[in-house]
């Protein structure tokens, strides 16, 4: 691959499952697609994470392991 600033992630995987060098398995979503591509997209995927934590989509902090069922 040529070294550039950004990738489009499909041309990325799709020229990396051309020369063999991986498989993919696309999973159906009906989530939203955040791209952080150009500085200028950088404050509105900030406003839609914060959209989305607070509709509990997703936990204030992502890397903290997910909470245990509860057996009641």
């Amino acid at each position: 691959m040529v070294a550039r600033k950004s990738y489009n992630l499909s041309e990325a995987i799709n020229e990396l499952i051309a020369r063999g060098f991986v498989r993919c398995r696309v999973l159906p979503t009906d989530g939203l697609w955040l791209r952080v591509t150009l500085p200028g997209d950088h404050a509105g995927v900030v406003e839609s994470l914060r959209t989305l934590v607070d509709l509990k989509v997703y936990r204030q902090n992502l890397w903290d392991s997910p909470p245990s069922p509860s057996h009641d």
